[in-house]
């Protein structure tokens, strides 16, 4: 089971990573994020909740894409985690890794809760 959850965390990041490129990073926040999710940017308080997380994504991200590089998944299935590379062009360029903690819920479906961003060094 474990392995088939690795997978579905891995697809969760990558679907979040292609509606980043196709619709813009604003748009493909609202839907894998919770009122409880968290987002956690250099020089920022941590940013909580749908709305906060997608006004500030809108605002500091309006075009910007992202490769996952691994996941993994806990043997209970329910909490995985998954890392890659972001490429930000506007506002301001800016690029680096992140990682971001997934929970899944009694339906299946997975919740990004945690998204953790670090830019490259200069």
């Amino acid at each position: 089971m474990r392995d088939e959850e690795k997978i579905m965390t891995l697809k969760a990041d990558r679907d979040l990573n292609s509606q980043i490129a196709s619709q813009g990073a604003g748009l493909a926040f609202q839907s894998p994020v919770t009122p409880a999710s968290r987002l956690h940017r250099p020089g920022y308080l941590p940013i909580i909740g749908t709305d906060a997380i997608v006004k500030w994504i809108g605002e500091h991200a309006t075009a910007a894409t992202a490769k996952d590089g691994a996941a993994d998944a806990a043997a209970a299935g329910d909490l995985g985690y998954t890392y890659g590379t972001f490429d930000i062009s506007a506002p301001t360029p800016i690029a680096g890794a992140y990682v971001r903690l997934w929970n899944r819920d009694t339906s299946g479906r997975w919740w990004m809760m945690v998204d953790v961003a670090q830019p490259d060094r200069p």
